[in-house]
């Protein structure tokens, strides 16, 4: 999926499909969603979606607007972008932008000490 973004290709093909992952592998769909499923316990296409709404998160506590992001990250309109994120992540966009801005220090709920793996 990175190779995906790397190369733009959400902006013509839109969001990366489990097809598309797969065809990237040299692997059949099917073959694919059953090695994500064994492998992680959810769906080729939830990891996906994982996938997109942590760029997504990164991208909107960088300050990017979220018409930005959801164009940028391959969602055809906004609307989509915002129903998939607060699917996922139990809130909106703005609202989580807005409960990321109240927080005096972002790193504070997610256990992230600011170190780097090295």
């Amino acid at each position: 999926m990175h190779s995906y973004y790397d190369s733009e290709r959400q902006l013509t093909d839109g969001l990366p499909t489990v097809q598309a992952c797969a065809s990237e592998l040299c692997l059949s769909s099917n073959y694919f969603a059953d090695l994500i499923k064994k492998q992680t316990g959810i769906t080729a296409g939830e990891h996906i979606h994982r996938f997109v709404m942590s760029m997504a998160k990164s991208r909107l506590t960088a300050g990017e607007q979220v018409c930005q992001v959801a164009y940028a990250l391959g969602f055809e309109y906004p609307q989509h972008f915002s129903r998939l994120f607060k699917k996922m992540e139990g809130c909106t966009p703005s609202e989580y932008i807005a409960s990321r801005n109240r927080r005096p220090d972002h790193r504070a709920d997610n256990g992230d000490t600011g170190a780097t793996a090295g």
